[in-house]
């Protein structure tokens, strides 16, 4: 019986006596010749030198205490101190009570009688 010979078995002429030269890849160049790899390293980068940057200028110019006796001996500080933080009260008052304090004034802008 002959059996027919099976695709994966080559005859025996076509298989070279000796190894050929190997087919390499090509070579893809060095990795600074890629852009993306500039923003995959340079971001991080940067940002560490921006760090060190930050802790320079924050050894070089501290920042220097200032205290209560300063504060009080500034001309119209009371007055500045009230006014900037009003907003800051009708806040907290609104938030603890679920309503705005009522004005002192006899009206509101509004037109409407004050709340009492």
């Amino acid at each position: 019986m002959n059996t027919p010979p099976t695709p994966s078995a080559a005859p025996p002429a076509a298989q070279p006596s000796r190894p050929g030269p190997r087919l390499q890849e090509p070579h893809s160049g060095p990795w600074w010749r890629y852009r993306i790899m500039w923003l995959v390293v340079g971001g991080p980068a940067l940002v560490v030198i921006a760090g060190f940057f930050t802790l320079y200028l924050a050894i070089a110019n501290p920042d220097y205490l200032y205290t209560d006796e300063q504060r009080q001996t500034a001309p119209g500080a009371a007055r500045h101190e009230q006014a900037a933080h009003a907003p800051a009260m009708q806040a907290r008052n609104h938030a603890a009570t679920g309503g705005m304090a009522p004005e002192k004034t006899g009206g509101s802008e509004s037109g409407q009688p004050a709340l009492r």
